[in-house]
Formats: C-alpha cells, structure tokens, sequence
C-alpha cells in the first residue's frame, strides 16, 4: 500500500532523524511504499533557527547580536549535516508545506494516512495543536493511524482537551509511545488505545548496522549523552567509570571542556551518534533515544530523566524491566554491580517488535 507519514523529520537532533527513518524503514520491509510529508512549519524556518530573539534570557538586542553571530558556524554546520542526511535517507514528497492549509490544498495522495512517532502531539513543543500532526488533511473514507505518537507529558492544558478530543475521534486506530498517553487518550474518551515501542526500537543492531560508522575511540569508554544541565550526571558518570576503568567520552551541544572528561564530540553525523552508542561500555543519558539505542544495542546503563518531558524516559526503562537503572538525586554503585541481564530484556523487546507489528499489519494490508 501506498503511505502517507508525518512526524518530525525536520528537527535538527538526532533522535527525531533516527526515529523518521526507523519506521520509514520499518515499512517498507512490511512491503510498503512510504512518502513522508515534508512538512516543515514557520517554527522551523531558517530565520527562527538562527536568530534567538533572547538568548539565555537576556532582552538585549546587542547581547542578541553578538550572540547569534558567534553560534552560527556551529548551527550552519548542524542544519547542513541533518539537512543531508535527510535528503539521502528519507523518502520526502515532491512538495514541502509550510503550513496546513498547503497540505490540504496540495494533498500527498496515499491509501493510508499515518501520524508517526516523537513529540507530534506535545502542543507546547509545537506552540499549538497542529491539526497536521493528527492527519486531518487526510481525505474522508481514507484510514488514520498514529504509530508511537507522543503527547510527551501526563496531563494535557484545558484549552487543548476540546480540539483534541476531535482530532483524535477521527483516527481508525491509534497507538502511543508513553504508558502516561493511554491515560490521556482514555481520559477523551479513546479507550483503544495501543502502547508500542519507539521506531527506532523496530529495527534491530543488524538492521542499523547499515548506518553505523567505524569505531570512533579506540579506548573502552563510558558514554554521556546530556540534554540538560545537570552536574548530578557529570559526577554520577565520573563514579562509574573511575570504578569500571573506562574513559569517558562526552556527546555534547558544544565544545565547552570538562574537567575529567577524555573526549568531547558535537555536531557529529546520525552515523557517527549511532557508532558512538553501538561501541560504548556504559552509557550514562538524559534522553529518550539515547536510552532506546542503549537498550537496543545491549549497553549497560543508568537513565538520569529530566523535570520536563521525563515520563518518556521512565516508561521506556518500565517497558523493558529495568525500572532500577532509573536514578534522580542519589547514586549508589550496588545498582551495577550486578551485569543488565539482557536474555530477559531483549526477550520483552522482541515482544514488543511482535505487538507492534500486529498493531500495523491489522490496519495496513
């Protein structure tokens, strides 16, 4: 059959590449041919990625200057390296929209309509409930389905509950990534509700191995992929690799040095995020695809969820029975002394594999 996805393809981090191309992948292996909707709203325009009206806070047109001149080597290079990638691995339309109404002026013809998986329902990361995001361009009669989408938090706004409740009663199946979304869904009255794994989760080391650069770092090592400040995690993973002998090598938004840290590395490629992941020791994050990856390249581990948007990553950690490489504020070595017995994990991953691939075989035939 013929696909139509959207998702959020055009965001310039590796996770939300990675997970566009995993079920662009995903179906195609089922036997389908898949478009992706190159959409790419105002929010992502060049001049909103490279100009910050307030950096870090402060409302000075000079500081702002000053500022945006300074970090935009680095961002040129960031936007030309996903931009390519993009390009290379993923199946766009012809056309890119840049707003609803393009969409539905212009429609990607396809049998079936899919809402992909990230964030696509958080209205906070969007700045609105994008109709685009829940299909709604799709024709009448033609089937809806979300795969892992995320509203990537437990309670929605009062003002979102309305449009939203609408949006999703048009969908012929919808499945979610988040334990926490089937509560919101059954909460607007959508009690069918489907909990799935991440696409990235779909395809296994061998089926990524295509990606994977050569090996980066010749030493072992521990790996820290941080999205946020937190100096908790730089301490935590210094901990464990002083006890395990491991280098630690830092994944990082810039080239800022840390004291005690061997390597850092930014702006790399998706190939060169996977190698980092596929040839790590331990791996000490705060994401949500960094955790996935780690999990499914059978990485020993410690989960450190932010304050905003962490139920993704607590949910996941529950979903493959390691509830207790989920830390907050207090670390206690005990909790790897003993090896991630991953017979056990990989065999709830591989059912998960099996109950995504009921959930999309039982609507796209």
């Amino acid at each position: 059959m013929n696909i139509s996805m959207i998702t959020l393809h055009r965001v310039l981090n590796y996770g939300s590449f990675l997970q566009t191309y995993a079920l662009q992948e995903y179906l195609e292996k089922l036997g389908h041919a898949v478009k992706v909707v190159d959409y790419k709203p105002n929010r992502f325009s060049n001049a909103q990625y490279f100009w910050s009206k307030n950096p870090k806070g402060k409302n000075n047109i000079m500081y702002a200057l000053l500022y945006n001149t300074a970090v935009f080597p680095k961002k040129l290079i960031r936007k030309l390296i996903f931009d390519s990638y993009v390009a290379k691995y993923i199946k766009l339309t012809d056309m890119q929209y840049h707003t609803f109404a393009d969409i539905k002026q212009h429609l990607p013809e396809a049998d079936v309509y899919i809402t992909g998986s990230d964030q696509v329902w958080n209205s906070n990361y969007n700045g609105e409930v994008d109709p685009a995001y829940f299909v709604d361009f799709a024709p009448q009669g033609k089937p809806r389905i979300a795969y892992a989408a995320s509203f990537g938090r437990t309670e929605l706004g009062m003002e979102e509950i309305q449009p939203i409740n609408k949006l999703i009663s048009k969908y012929n199946a919808i499945s979610v990534r988040e334990n926490s979304a089937l509560k919101i869904l059954d909460r607007l009255g959508r009690t069918d509700g489907v909990h799935v794994v991440d696409p990235t989760l779909l395809l296994n080391r061998d089926e990524w191995g295509k990606l994977i650069e050569k090996r980066k770092i010749n030493d072992k090592y521990l790996l820290i992929y941080q999205l946020n400040n937190n100096n908790f995690m730089i301490e935590t993973a210094k901990q464990i690799a002083k006890e395990k002998g491991l280098k630690i090598v830092k994944l990082a938004l810039n080239r800022r040095k840390y004291a005690g840290i061997d390597f850092v590395f930014n702006n790399i490629t998706p190939s060169d995020f996977l190698s980092l992941f596929a040839f790590a020791d331990f791996v000490v994050t705060d994401s949500f695809h960094g955790s996935a990856f780690s999990i499914n390249f059978n990485k020993e581990l410690i989960v450190i969820p932010p304050e905003k948007y962490g139920t993704r990553l607590i949910s996941l950690l529950e979903t493959m029975g390691l509830p207790e490489r989920v830390i907050y504020k207090n670390f206690d070595l005990r909790i790897i002394a003993e090896p991630i017995d991953y017979s056990l994990v990989n065999e709830k991953l591989q059912a998960e594999r099996r109950k995504a691939s009921d959930f999309l075989s039982s609507y796209i035939k």
